[in-house]
């Protein structure tokens, strides 16, 4: 139960950080660079539903003979937005990762280095919250055995 709860504090703080970045973006229709990865499949798909602007592409092989690949692309902030604005915890759990879950906002001219700090103090302090309401609700789970600053 507590490893469900945490998985779901950390998918949560993954949408999260993808919002409070796309917040600090100006203007409207800048171009964000992004990664992400998936099934070479999945990957065409994507590409060319969010008509992006693919910057490299890496080629990998997933366990067990999958053809997949880790690509960097310029995504129009407002197709990154809507992007955003329809992720799941679903999209973001490892044993149920979509694409769009596995999107990474790269650095960028439009975040400063204060922003970013920013960003991370937030994260940090929803995380380290999120952490302590496990602990204090959760039957079996000590303090000891969460592993995270708190």
């Amino acid at each position: 139960m507590a490893h469900r709860k945490f998985s779901n504090l950390a998918a949560e703080t993954e949408i999260k950080k993808m919002i409070l970045q796309l917040s600090k973006v100006e203007p409207k229709n800048a171009s964000i660079p992004i990664i992400f990865n998936g099934k070479d499949s999945e990957i065409e798909s994507f590409i060319n539903r969010y008509h992006l602007t693919v910057t490299s592409r890496q080629r990998v092989i997933y366990f067990p003979d999958i053809n997949g690949s880790v690509v960097t692309a310029n995504i129009p902030k407002v197709d990154l937005q809507r992007i955003v604005d329809n992720l799941s915890i679903f999209d973001m759990l490892p044993s149920t990762k979509s694409i769009a879950g596995s999107i990474g906002i790269q650095p960028n001219k439009y975040i400063t280095s204060n922003e970013s700090r920013d960003i991370s103090f937030i994260l940090d302090k929803f995380m380290t919250n999120g952490l302590r309401d496990i602990v204090d609700k959760s039957d079996g789970v000590k303090s000891a055995e969460c592993r995270y600053n708190t």
